[in-house]
């Protein structure tokens, strides 16, 4: 679920929610720095509560994909303005 709250962020923001150069300090913000969504970007709450608990690092936090499933997708796809 993480891989696709990832892309599916780089999507709706144009950037990867953590910007490294290379895997080790990929790892190591992963691990200290809380996953966040600019302010400068306008997300509805329904879609950054979707990426907030796909993009979750703690493993416990993330949305399972049982979860994700058992969502109306179409009704959080309507939600996104695509201009």
């Amino acid at each position: 679920m993480f891989s696709v709250g990832v892309i599916f962020y780089e999507m709706m923001i144009g950037i990867t929610p953590w910007e490294s150069k290379t895997e080790k300090e990929l790892i190591r913000k992963l691990s200290s720095m809380p996953f966040s969504i600019p302010e400068k970007y306008k997300i509805t709450s329904p879609i950054k509560f979707l990426l907030t608990k796909m993009c979750a690092p703690n493993r416990d936090e993330r949305m399972s994909k049982e979860e994700f499933m058992d969502l109306n997708i179409g009704n959080f796809v309507s939600l996104i303005n695509f201009n």
